[in-house]
């Protein structure tokens, strides 16, 4: 049950935080094109926002939570390890 716990809430996490991601650069993404048209006098390209600032970030957020709650695991389940060892003891 331990295992089927983490790893749902590793996906979970994992999904949130890629959709944070995608949120965070599809704005940042916005505001950039937006004030590039401005200052440039062209008609803004908001596939560019995706293309270069939300698809990237959700990429890089994504893996970044993967790999963050995989060792937060992998610590939790060596440290139970620890944990079950010294109860024998």
């Amino acid at each position: 049950m331990w295992i089927l716990t983490k790893t749902v809430r590793l996906l979970v996490l994992t999904l949130v935080w890629t959709g944070v991601g995608m949120g965070a650069g599809l704005f940042c993404g916005i505001v950039v094109v937006m004030v590039s048209a401005l200052l440039t006098h062209r008609t803004p390209d908001m596939t560019e926002a995706y293309r270069h600032g939300a698809i990237p970030a959700a990429i890089g957020a994504g893996s970044v939570a993967l790999l963050w709650n995989l060792i937060r695991i992998i610590q939790d389940a060596g440290s139970r390890l620890e944990n079950r060892g010294k109860e024998r003891s």
